[in-house]
């Protein structure tokens, strides 16, 4: 979710495909700029929960740090590779910010952070959501070959028309798609494909009572002292998570 109000939208769903069903399941939801809050929150939990035993789901942003969880990529140097690549090409001084370069600077800092052989660590386990076009149909990717596909999966899911990097749509085996959250941004709801049914644990900015935001802050460039604090409050909450319980009761002993 990323805001407060309530629309319809009339959407064709496919169906999740099963997957282990003694497996927890951790979803992201749709977050932008907020992927960084969804990153502390793993990095609490690789610290104390064994993730390798997880099942994945993305949408968007969310898709993008269910990959990162997938492979087990140490958070400090995901974003100590996102900071420099930053640095590099200037992004604090550029006029329109993230517009335009945002998809390309994340291709290539998922290039950099993915193990060598993070097709194979995500394949059964990692599903992004994706909206195909021109049907709207939202759907899983979850088949990847190469990390090469992997990462285009995850920016499939990921691209905002025109905001990552001037085009509509992005491409997959042929097949062209949109962002994955994006109805669940009209909506106001995240999809049952990141549900679950309810049995996943959602990492969703939304559901955190202590963030304060608004509605389109999620495309909105933040400077390192605001990624940090993004990261600290989401290892906040899934500390307190922890505190309430949540996470015992999905975890797999």
């Amino acid at each position: 979710m990323f805001g407060q109000e309530s629309h319809d939208l009339s959407l064709t769903v496919v169906p999740p495909a099963d997957s282990d069903a003694s497996a927890p399941i951790l979803s992201g939801a749709g977050g932008g700029i907020f992927f960084w809050w969804q990153l502390g929150a793993v990095k609490y939990l690789q610290e104390r929960h064994d993730l390798t035993r997880w099942q994945m789901r993305g949408a968007s942003a969310g898709g993008l740090v269910a990959c990162i969880a997938a492979c087990n990529v140490d958070p400090e140097k995901a974003y100590e590779a996102a900071h420099r690549i930053s640095e590099e090409n200037k992004l604090f001084e550029r006029p329109l910010g993230l517009a335009g370069v945002w998809g390309n600077l994340v291709r290539q800092w998922l290039n950099e952070v993915l193990p060598d052989n993070a097709a194979e660590l995500c394949r059964g386990r990692l599903k992004v959501v994706v909206t195909r076009v021109p049907s709207f149909q939202l759907t899983y990717i979850d088949d990847f070959a190469t990390k090469e596909e992997l990462i285009d999966a995850c920016m499939a899911s990921a691209h905002i028309p025109f905001f990552l990097d001037w085009r509509a749509t992005a491409k997959y085996r042929g097949d062209r798609y949109i962002d994955g959250s994006l109805t669940d941004f009209i909506n106001s709801n995240n999809s049952h494909l990141i549900h679950c049914d309810g049995e996943a644990l959602i990492l969703d900015y939304f559901q955190d009572e202590e963030l304060q935001y608004q509605r389109f802050d999620f495309v909105k460039l933040r400077n390192p002292e605001e990624i940090q604090g993004m990261i600290r409050a989401g290892y906040g909450y899934a500390a307190r998570l922890d505190e309430a319980g949540v996470l015992f009761d999905l975890a797999v002993w």
